[in-house]
């Protein structure tokens, strides 16, 4: 149906999982994709994956190996996504992390380490405000797990704690 012909997403978080599957789907609808994840490796095989489902529509990609817990990166990151590309209309918020660790047991650095890339990030991704970049509105979309086990939370998860404010406003049925 190509719902998203001639737009350009940067989707943090690409290499596997849900940004991946994100990723796949958008190019799909005919969106050129910025992919980004520490995991180079597994992001360039994501953009080869898009580049063939998205061929009908034209469907290019970039990758970048980025830090979402560091400014720098994301800037880097979303000013790539310009250059070569061409625009940023669609920023999916995607990167995230599980210490699999009751909170009563996790370590300040394991709790840190949640809060930079669980939330933080989205500041960060945010600030860098896409739509000064094209003159134009754009969509920034936190994913996460959204079943029900992770937006309710799991009694002791740190997990809940980091990522449900993320969703919070979406889901109310818990």
């Amino acid at each position: 149906m190509a719902r998203l012909l001639n737009k350009v997403a940067v989707i943090t978080g690409a290499a596997r999982g849900i940004g991946r599957a994100i990723a796949l789907r958008f190019a799909e609808e005919g969106c050129s994709l910025a992919l980004s994840d520490l995991n180079l490796t597994g992001v360039q095989d994501t953009a080869r994956e898009c580049e063939a489902k998205g061929a009908a529509h034209g469907v290019r990609t970039a990758t970048f190996p980025t830090n979402v817990t560091k400014r720098a990166d994301v800037e880097a990151m979303v000013a790539g996504t310009v250059a070569q590309l061409g625009r940023l209309d669609i920023l999916v918020n995607n990167a995230g992390i599980f210490n699999n660790a009751a909170f009563e047991l996790m370590t300040d650095e394991q709790w840190d380490s949640m809060i930079n890339v669980n939330l933080n990030s989205v500041l960060r991704s945010k600030s860098t405000k896409p739509s000064s970049l094209l003159g134009g509105p754009s969509w920034n979309l936190a994913a996460t797990d959204t079943s029900r086990r992770w937006r309710c939370g799991i009694p002791g998860s740190a997990m809940s704690t980091t990522r449900s404010p993320r969703i919070s406003a979406r889901h109310s049925d818990c």
